[in-house]
């Protein structure tokens, strides 16, 4: 009967002890699981996070491939450039980027001059212009609550004499000089398809406006009024109205 009892404790102790050898064995494997099970689990965030990075609603489209003969975006901004007889130490914001429209490979080129915004549309691979504008760059508000932007001037005809010689034609019509007059202005615009100078400046409290033809520099039109002045609280204007014109020459 002892013999007996010693022969069951014996066999539970022998079970005990392959137990407890088995369990740090088994303890460590489930760790080992779940540390790989982490580990994949932080990587699968980190690439979805990357992707959604890359999907995001201000992501820009990426650009098409250059073709092999392309002639390259710095090619391209010198085209622009030289077409609107600048350098680009004169210039501001100068950019190129390859732009894939119905299949139609572009360059688009742009920069800033004197309060002017030029955009082009440049062959990649002849270099060739294929559109241009001209306009007033987007102005922000003061209060920082948003821009106003003008639209776009039009295009100058080829034979235009520019908006130097219109400055000039009125100038001297005035019988002013530009050291004279302040806020000397010249924009191109378009009035129900008939595309003129608008001139303006100012000298001793007044405000001159013309309208110069773009090609023979014709003065079309010409008004002397009071100058608009702001008041001095600064909250709106002096009441200044500007007077009837002296006369269409």
């Amino acid at each position: 009967m002892k013999k007996k009892r010693v022969r069951i404790i014996a066999a539970i102790l022998t079970g005990t002890a392959l137990i407890m050898a088995a369990v740090p064995a088994v303890l460590a494997e489930r760790a080992s699981d779940a540390s790989d099970g982490t580990a994949k689990t932080e990587t699968s965030v980190t690439e979805s996070r990357q992707r959604d990075r890359g999907r995001g609603a201000h992501a820009r489209p990426e650009e098409p491939a250059e073709p092999e003969n392309a002639i390259g975006k710095d090619a391209a901004k010198e085209i622009a450039l030289n077409d609107g007889g600048f350098t680009s130490e004169q210039v501001e914001r100068v950019r190129a980027r390859l732009s894939d429209r119905d299949g139609n490979l572009v360059y688009r080129v742009s920069f800033n001059y004197d309060g002017q915004r030029y955009s082009y549309k440049i062959d990649p691979v002849s270099g060739e212009i294929l559109n241009k504008t001209v306009g007033k760059t987007t102005e922000h508000s003061h209060d920082g609550h948003g821009s106003h932007e003008r639209p776009e001037e039009p295009a100058e005809p080829e034979n235009a004499i520019g908006k130097d010689a219109a400055k000039e034609i009125a100038l001297a019509d005035a019988g002013l000089t530009s050291e004279q007059v302040e806020r000397v202005r010249a924009r191109l615009s378009d009035r129900d398809g008939t595309v003129v100078y608008k001139v303006s400046f100012r000298y001793d409290g007044q405000r001159y406006s013309y309208k110069i033809d773009p090609v023979n520099g014709e003065i079309l039109d010409k008004t002397v009024g009071e100058a608009t002045g702001h008041s001095h609280g600064g909250h709106g204007h002096d009441g200044g109205a500007e007077a009837p014109a002296e006369g269409a020459v």
